[in-house]
């Protein structure tokens, strides 16, 4: 994503890594998700899109894993940075 510890710290997780147009649907993801109601997707593998630093997008494959520590819930998301597959894909 190009961003440093410091800019993501503190920061919801949609508004820093996702791009704006596509944050509404991935705060209610979010939320279901923290509440333990969704989504659906848990522990596989779903395409999105990923915001950079320098605010391009690129296409990504995240894994979302929901567990609880210390009785809140804890969210642990696997992003992989597919641009080289899908450009190879186009060709």
């Amino acid at each position: 994503f190009g961003l440093t510890r410091e800019q993501v710290l503190g920061r919801r997780i949609d508004e820093a890594l996702v791009p704006e147009r596509l944050r509404e649907g991935a705060a209610r993801e979010l939320a279901r998700t923290v509440a333990g109601a969704g989504p659906s997707g848990l522990g596989r593998r779903v395409q999105r899109f990923g915001l950079r630093a320098d605010g391009s997008e690129f296409p990504c494959e995240v894994v979302v894993f929901r567990t609880e520590l210390e009785g809140r819930p804890l969210l642990t998301a696997w992003i992989t940075d597919n641009t080289e597959r899908a450009q190879a894909a186009a060709q």
